[in-house]
């Protein structure tokens, strides 16, 4: 493991950053703090300034994670209304995030509260992300039915990416699959809320 010096600036997202390499290249239990500190090239105590274990970095990190994905959620609705094509890309851009890091996206979402209770950070950032999803499915139900609807559009795209990060599913053109999956709820998801 090759150490990268750490010279100043904010160490506490130097961590962050360095589990987040080191997660996606060695896999989520294989994260400790002092090899994390190794990474950033600081002694193996500094990581306690910032994080009292190896729970409260990973909370960070899955943190990180949630924000990286409203990001791309962003993105993929800059410019467009609150409509069914809207939603589709919204659905693609989130599998396709999760595809793209399988082991950060299991971190994110396999985490239970530590003795200390739930991480205010991982907390804010998991309720940002979701209100992403929430404008746009606002856009197209009335209120009383926002709630359950976001919670519909939600368990469709997280239970395909999981499916398709663990294996079950398995298809010659992945991204044709995704993008009609996404397509075809979305469209139904719409025409129904209309009815």
């Amino acid at each position: 493991m090759q150490a990268r010096a750490y010279h100043h600036g904010n160490l506490r997202q130097a961590l962050v950053e360095a589990a987040l390499e080191l997660l996606e290249r060695d896999g989520l239990a294989r994260i400790t703090l002092r090899g994390v500190a190794a990474h950033v090239g600081v002694s193996h105590a500094a990581p306690y300034a910032h994080f009292r274990d190896k729970d409260a970095l990973l909370a960070a990190v899955a943190a990180e994670g949630f924000r990286r994905l409203q990001a791309r959620l962003q993105e993929s609705r800059a410019g467009a209304g609150p409509s069914g094509p809207s939603l589709a890309r919204m659905g693609t851009a989130y599998v396709r995030f999760a595809r793209a890091h399988p082991t950060l996206y299991a971190s994110m979402f396999g985490r239970t509260p530590g003795p200390t209770g739930p991480c205010a950070e991982l907390d804010d950032a998991a309720r940002s992300a979701w209100n992403e999803l929430r404008t746009v499915i606002a856009g197209i139900f009335a209120e009383p039915e926002v709630h359950a609807a976001t919670v519909t559009a939600w368990a469709l795209v997280h239970g395909l990416a999981s499916l398709l990060n663990e294996g079950l599913v398995r298809f010659d053109d992945e991204a044709s699959l995704v993008e009609h999956v996404t397509r075809l709820f979305a469209e139904r998801f719409v025409d129904r809320s209309l009815r």
